[in-house]
């Protein structure tokens, strides 16, 4: 079962208390000005379908949201498919990991296959990627892995540490654009302190007050690891400003956390390819959040801002995600790959019109289909449909 979250933002008033849900938090579409309401979906691995969902506050932390949400999708899964908790796998990312979340799922007897920071492991880091197996994934080419097992928080676990060029690239390019927006602006906070040391005019900057600055500019991708920071100090004030790059502790930083992700799971009799196989499935889930935070998807507009027509609102918006996936899954089974998106836009220019002859009569018409959307109407049985319904449908050419 793939586990993902997510958020969308409302237009709810600050001042509305009629809605406990919609609440300020981390919106995953930077509209951090505006109330939110969080989902959780689970989706079944098997047949790609969404089989529970879960709306809750928006300012909750996914990662302490996740226990509640497992623990009554598995109420649900056990109660209405007479299923024991040991047959069943989660699937989740790295955003819903802590050790009482892991302490929770053994207490269950629920397997899991997830991601953790990897600072948990740091040791891990350290292996050369000489020691690395190739794994051989379809679309995926150079990726490796480094499984091992150990002890963690007393309990015992496999590790996959994967190796992916593609992800390198992209964490290297990543690095270097934040590398390059915090030297513009502690080029503009030297220059301010230079300004105020030359003419004195002002506070001045304290020296706490910049190193906080720093601090916050480096946060992210390593750079604090690699940046070496001096303050000329006048009394409580800075003077001058001067900073380096470390060519040397960049490379480090980069051989050792980027292009890489750690892997947990309790399942030790599965391979590193289905281990990563699984993982990467969570990005289908992904898609169907894309596909209703769309302007035209499921989920917009939403005009409601008490808790209980948000509620139902999330219910008929998870339906469509789920019809939305049997669809996806009907082409599958027909042997067509076609992403879900272009599926939907097909089928918007499948139309019927109604014929008026001119003694009256009257009737309703398939309209003319391309090649694309013929295959489509093929594969879920629409031409069908239609006849039954009493529409024509004409023959192609």
């Amino acid at each position: 079962m793939l586990y993902d979250t997510t958020n969308f933002f409302s237009f709810i008033g600050t001042f509305n208390e009629r809605s406990e849900l919609a609440q300020r938090g981390a919106n995953k579409q930077k509209r951090m000005d505006l109330r939110q309401v969080s989902l959780a979906l689970f989706e079944d691995e098997e047949t790609c379908l969404p089989l529970y969902h879960q709306c809750y506050a928006g300012n909750r932390p996914d990662v302490s949201q996740f226990g509640e949400a497992w623990g009554q999708m598995l109420r649900a899964w056990t109660g209405a498919l007479d299923r024991a908790p040991e047959q069943l796998t989660l699937v989740f990312d790295g955003g819903n990991v802590s050790k009482a979340n892991f302490r929770q799922l053994e207490a269950a007897s629920v397997h899991y296959v997830g991601a953790i920071p990897p600072g948990w492991v740091s040791e891990l880091l350290e292996v050369e990627l000489e020691h690395y197996d190739r794994l051989e994934l379809p679309g995926t080419k150079h990726l490796k892995a480094y499984r091992s097992k150990r002890e963690l928080w007393g309990v015992e676990r496999t590790l996959l540490v994967t190796f992916s060029p593609t992800l390198y690239c992209k964490q290297r390019a990543t690095m270097n654009l934040q590398q390059g927006k915090t030297e513009d602006k502690l080029q503009e906070l030297a220059s301010a302190i230079d300004s105020w040391r030359q003419s004195r005019k002002g506070k001045g900057h304290e020296g706490a007050s910049v190193e906080k600055k720093i601090a916050r500019w480096t946060a992210r991708e390593h750079l604090r690891e690699y940046l070496e920071v001096k303050l000329q100090m006048e009394g409580t004030r800075v003077a001058r400003l001067s900073w380096h790059w470390d060519r040397q502790k960049k490379r480090e930083v980069q051989r050792r956390w980027l292009g890489k992700r750690v892997l947990v799971t309790d399942n030790h009799h599965w391979d590193d390819v289905q281990i990563v196989t699984t993982y990467r499935r969570l990005s289908r889930t992904e898609q169907l959040f894309r596909i209703s935070k769309a302007r035209r998807g499921p989920w917009w507009p939403m005009y409601h801002w008490t808790d209980s027509k948000v509620r139902v609102h999330a219910l008929y918006c998870y339906f469509a995600l789920l019809l939305l996936a049997i669809v996806q899954r009907s082409l599958r089974q027909a042997g067509l790959s076609i992403d879900i998106d272009r599926a939907i836009h097909a089928l918007q220019g499948i139309q019927e019109t109604l014929v008026v002859y001119g003694n009256g009569a009257a009737d309703r018409v398939l309209s003319e289909m391309d090649e694309r959307q013929l295959r489509i109407a093929e594969a879920l049985g629409l031409q069908e449909l239609a006849r039954q319904m009493g529409t024509t449908v004409l023959k192609p050419g």
